[in-house]
């Protein structure tokens, strides 16, 4: 995975997440956002990166700051962590692909 496509799918999972947090569904913020659903689930798969005005609108209607949008630091207890990673793997359970690759890097550890 190249580093444009991790931080496709890093953006596009921390969206999801904050947008889930909030229990808002895609529809919705795609509204708040002025932005259309299939636009927004892109951006949440990681297909498509966006503009940083789309990022403020986002920001603005998950009612954050951008540097809180951006920001993917690491968690900061077990609870956190595991909640991270759980999300990660509910993310890409669909993809054969990234699956293996996790599987891969996993191994090495284990």
């Amino acid at each position: 995975m190249s580093n444009n496509e991790a931080l496709k799918t890093l953006f596009g999972s921390r969206v999801a997440k904050l947008r889930n947090d909030k229990g808002i569904s895609q529809e919705k913020l795609a509204e708040l956002a002025d932005i259309s659903p299939r636009m927004l689930s892109c951006i949440e798969t990681g297909a498509n990166f966006t503009q940083s005005e789309t990022i403020e609108n986002i920001a603005k209607a998950l009612d954050i700051t951008v540097q809180d949008l951006l920001r993917f630091d690491n968690p900061e207890d077990e609870a956190q962590l595991l909640d991270s990673i759980n999300n990660k793997i509910n993310f890409i359970k669909n993809d054969v692909d990234k699956l293996k690759i996790l599987n891969e890097i996993l191994q090495k550890f284990f």
